[in-house]
């Protein structure tokens, strides 16, 4: 297994880093992307989001509270549909 951290929160340096997560696995011959997080814009936050089990509505009032109540402008992906 190889693991690739592209994007954490935690550098020092303040063009290697930014709210999120983003990890590169190669795993059995197969090749992932997880990506989570989002960037700020002048209209607000935009969430990328992988997964809404816990509800989108949770998400996002936890990513706010996390980031200062920061607007949020859009959220992308994990949007689960019924049929």
């Amino acid at each position: 297994m190889k693991v690739i951290v592209l994007i954490e929160n935690t550098s020092k340096c303040s063009l290697c880093a930014e709210h999120g997560l983003s990890v590169y696995i190669e795993y059995n011959g197969m090749k992932y992307l997880l990506d989570a997080g989002g960037f700020e814009t002048p209209k607000g936050l935009i969430l990328l989001n992988s997964c809404s089990h816990g509800g989108i509505v949770n998400i996002v009032k936890e990513v706010q509270m996390a980031l200062g109540n920061q607007k949020v402008y859009s959220v992308i992906g994990g949007l689960h549909m019924l049929h």
